[in-house]
Protein backbone atom coordinates (compact mmCIF):
# COMPACT_ATOMS: atom_id res chain seq x y z
CA UNK A 1 0.00 0.00 0.00
CA UNK A 2 1.55 3.34 -0.81
CA UNK A 3 2.06 5.67 2.37
CA UNK A 4 -0.44 8.35 1.19
CA UNK A 5 -3.18 5.80 1.30
CA UNK A 6 -1.86 4.36 4.16
CA UNK A 7 -1.98 7.67 6.15
CA UNK A 8 -5.25 8.10 5.18
CA UNK A 9 -6.46 4.78 5.94
CA UNK A 10 -4.80 5.67 9.16
CA UNK A 11 -6.97 9.05 9.93
CA UNK A 12 -10.49 7.51 8.84
CA UNK A 13 -9.96 4.63 11.32
CA UNK A 14 -8.61 7.08 14.13
CA UNK A 15 -11.67 8.79 14.07
CA UNK A 16 -14.78 8.60 16.25
CA UNK A 17 -17.51 6.39 14.79
CA UNK A 18 -20.51 8.37 13.98
CA UNK A 19 -23.72 8.46 14.53
CA UNK A 20 -24.18 5.26 12.21
CA UNK A 21 -23.48 3.14 15.37
CA UNK A 22 -27.16 4.32 16.99
CA UNK A 23 -29.13 3.31 14.43
CA UNK A 24 -30.75 -0.16 14.50
CA UNK A 25 -33.28 -2.17 12.66
CA UNK A 26 -36.14 -3.73 14.63
CA UNK A 27 -37.42 -6.62 14.20
CA UNK A 28 -40.92 -5.41 13.01
CA UNK A 29 -38.22 -3.27 9.88
CA UNK A 30 -38.25 -0.21 11.58
CA UNK A 31 -35.02 2.05 12.32
CA UNK A 32 -34.90 3.11 15.68
CA UNK A 33 -32.64 6.28 16.37
CA UNK A 34 -31.18 6.22 19.66
CA UNK A 35 -30.57 9.92 20.98
CA UNK A 36 -27.72 11.28 22.24
CA UNK A 37 -29.62 13.49 25.26
CA UNK A 38 -33.37 12.51 26.17
CA UNK A 39 -36.24 15.04 25.02
CA UNK A 40 -38.16 17.18 27.01
CA UNK A 41 -40.86 14.26 27.06
CA UNK A 42 -37.85 11.89 28.55
CA UNK A 43 -37.73 10.01 24.71
CA UNK A 44 -34.79 8.00 24.21
CA UNK A 45 -34.79 6.77 20.94
CA UNK A 46 -37.20 7.35 17.69
CA UNK A 47 -38.59 4.57 15.51
CA UNK A 48 -38.79 5.59 11.91
CA UNK A 49 -39.78 3.82 8.62
CA UNK A 50 -36.81 3.42 6.72
CA UNK A 51 -38.22 5.37 4.04
CA UNK A 52 -39.49 8.38 6.50
CA UNK A 53 -35.65 8.74 7.80
CA UNK A 54 -34.10 9.11 4.59
CA UNK A 55 -37.01 11.44 3.72
CA UNK A 56 -35.64 13.36 6.74
CA UNK A 57 -32.17 13.02 5.78
CA UNK A 58 -32.68 14.13 2.26
CA UNK A 59 -33.85 17.37 3.71
CA UNK A 60 -30.82 18.16 5.39
CA UNK A 61 -28.49 18.13 2.22
CA UNK A 62 -28.38 21.55 0.93
CA UNK A 63 -29.60 22.25 -2.87
CA UNK A 64 -26.39 22.38 -4.93
CA UNK A 65 -24.85 25.47 -5.97
CA UNK A 66 -26.80 27.01 -3.18
CA UNK A 67 -25.08 29.47 0.10
CA UNK A 68 -25.92 27.49 3.32
CA UNK A 69 -26.71 31.49 4.68
CA UNK A 70 -29.35 33.70 3.27
CA UNK A 71 -29.72 37.65 3.84
CA UNK A 72 -32.30 39.19 4.16
CA UNK A 73 -33.24 43.20 4.80
CA UNK A 74 -30.18 45.25 5.49
CA UNK A 75 -27.78 42.40 4.94
CA UNK A 76 -29.04 41.41 1.52
CA UNK A 77 -26.50 41.39 -1.44
CA UNK A 78 -28.08 44.01 -3.43
CA UNK A 79 -29.54 46.54 -0.26
CA UNK A 80 -28.59 49.96 -0.55
CA UNK A 81 -28.36 50.03 3.68
CA UNK A 82 -25.65 47.35 3.15
CA UNK A 83 -22.39 49.10 3.46
CA UNK A 84 -23.63 50.91 6.47
CA UNK A 85 -24.42 48.30 8.62
CA UNK A 86 -21.62 45.99 7.85
CA UNK A 87 -18.38 46.28 9.75
CA UNK A 88 -16.34 45.75 6.16
CA UNK A 89 -18.96 48.60 4.49
CA UNK A 90 -18.95 46.41 1.42
CA UNK A 91 -22.20 46.48 -0.87
CA UNK A 92 -24.51 48.25 -2.88
CA UNK A 93 -23.82 51.58 -1.30
CA UNK A 94 -20.38 51.66 -0.80
CA UNK A 95 -19.72 54.60 -2.24
CA UNK A 96 -22.17 57.28 -0.57
CA UNK A 97 -24.05 56.26 2.45
CA UNK A 98 -28.06 55.32 1.28
CA UNK A 99 -29.52 58.02 3.30
CA UNK A 100 -27.70 61.31 4.39
CA UNK A 101 -28.91 61.56 8.34
CA UNK A 102 -31.58 60.44 9.64
CA UNK A 103 -33.43 56.80 10.24
CA UNK A 104 -32.85 54.84 7.26
CA UNK A 105 -36.17 53.25 7.44
CA UNK A 106 -37.90 56.56 7.34
CA UNK A 107 -36.61 58.32 4.46
CA UNK A 108 -39.49 60.88 4.53
CA UNK A 109 -41.80 58.81 2.35
CA UNK A 110 -44.30 58.22 5.26
CA UNK A 111 -44.37 55.03 7.22
CA UNK A 112 -45.43 52.48 4.23
CA UNK A 113 -42.64 54.19 2.29
CA UNK A 114 -43.78 54.68 -1.25
CA UNK A 115 -46.39 52.29 -1.46
CA UNK A 116 -48.07 53.73 -4.42
CA UNK A 117 -45.08 53.59 -6.85
CA UNK A 118 -44.67 50.86 -9.50
CA UNK A 119 -40.94 49.11 -9.66
CA UNK A 120 -39.30 49.47 -12.50
CA UNK A 121 -38.50 45.86 -12.75
CA UNK A 122 -42.09 44.84 -12.98
CA UNK A 123 -43.21 47.13 -15.61
CA UNK A 124 -39.80 46.49 -17.42
CA UNK A 125 -38.87 49.80 -17.14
Amino acid sequence: MPPRLQLIAAVVASRKRTASERLALTASGQVRYTLKTPYRDGATHIELEPLDLMARLAALVPKPRMHLTRNHGMFAPHSPYRAAVTPAHRGRGAATPPVSGGNMRNNGTGAAGNAGAVPRRAVGG
